[in-house]
């Protein structure tokens, strides 16, 4: 369909403080696992019912293992600082979420060049790193003159928050076993309070 049809909407930028020690080029290195990522944004896919081991000390829920694959309606494209998630929707709407790194407090709002791949990425020696969120979605004109954007993160964006968190704390051997480190993901997802990400929000 023609985009004569469709227009496009979108929410304020979002800024988020990530939890030390975690680095430029740790963060991204996350961000461009794509295998990873998937899993971390979308954990529905990937888990099944969380099942019980019981041992001496008592039980201990877990997320059972999964084979799921990744939804085809998602597709993940990286960038230079960042990586771009695109959702396909009925109808031919379209929901886009990029999530870039900055190291500057006062980084200017315009939203990133997914064609953009050449440049060169901020000082890992800053002390203090943002996770941007920028989104938007592409619907029917007449739809998206009603559409609202509810304030605070998304679940897919909790959801990484959750995860960098949890890789802060040293936990996951992320870099020596993606499967591993996905598994702790998932089970982060279960186990922390959505409000736990709101310490992150930049003000």
């Amino acid at each position: 369909m023609s985009s004569f049809f469709f227009s496009t909407t979108s929410p304020p930028k979002a800024r988020y403080l990530i939890p030390p020690p975690l680095d430029y080029e740790t963060v991204l290195g996350i961000l461009h696992n794509e295998t990873l990522l998937h899993q971390v944004l979308y954990p529905e896919l990937y888990s099944t019912l969380v099942q019980e081991d019981e041992d001496k000390i008592g039980r201990e829920k877990r997320p059972a293992p999964s084979t799921a694959q990744p939804d085809p309606t998602v597709s993940l494209s990286l960038l230079s600082n960042g990586i771009s998630c695109i959702e396909e929707m009925p109808l031919g709407f379209t929901a886009t979420t990029i999530y870039t790194l900055s190291t500057s407090p006062d980084s200017s709002a315009t939203s990133p060049d997914p064609s953009s791949l050449n440049q060169a990425p901020p000082s890992s020696s800053d002390p203090t790193l943002y996770l941007e969120e920028h989104r938007s979605l592409r619907a029917l004109k007449p739809i998206t003159r009603w559409v609202t954007h509810a304030e605070g993160p998304i679940l897919k964006t909790r959801n990484l928050l959750r995860f960098l968190e949890e890789a802060s704390a040293g936990k996951g051997g992320l870099g020596k076993d993606i499967d591993h480190a996905a598994a702790l993901a998932r089970a982060s997802l279960y186990s922390l309070p959505a409000g736990k990400t709101d310490k992150f929000k930049d003000e």
